[in-house]
């Protein structure tokens, strides 16, 4: 899964059974949004990256479609939890919601921030690259 900073979409990674499972934190989505709005970040995710030229425009559909094929899981978030991590770092609760949910799970983040990663490496959290 895809993660960039200028599109607050991301993911933690758990692996079951040798199959990458993506955990997404439940308080990301948002109210009156089913389980597309996910479907909406991670598009969201893709064309940031292409804009940024970290991904080609002839290749955006084809991520999209392997994006596709990872299941996600949804994840309670301990919002008390990353409202301490977002004070402590001074980073949005958004990005905190990310490395609660890591954290809690024990489970490594895949993140393209930078700035996420030098969090996520501070709290002791494995990044996939």
């Amino acid at each position: 899964m895809l993660r960039c900073r200028s599109t607050p979409a991301g993911e933690f990674c758990d692996r079951a059974d040798h199959e990458l499972k993506l955990a997404w934190p439940s308080a990301i989505r948002p109210i009156g949004l089913r389980d597309e709005s996910i479907e909406f970040e991670i598009g969201n995710a893709l064309t940031a990256m292409m804009k940024k030229s970290s991904l080609k425009k002839e290749d955006v559909i084809s991520a999209w479609e392997v994006v596709q094929q990872i299941p996600v899981d949804l994840r309670h978030t301990d919002i008390k939890s990353a409202l301490r991590i977002a004070i402590k770092f001074n980073i949005y609760a958004y990005d905190a919601y990310f490395l609660e949910c890591a954290e809690n799970l024990r489970s490594p983040l895949l993140t393209l921030d930078i700035g996420l990663k030098r969090v996520a490496r501070e709290l002791g959290i494995t990044i996939l690259e």
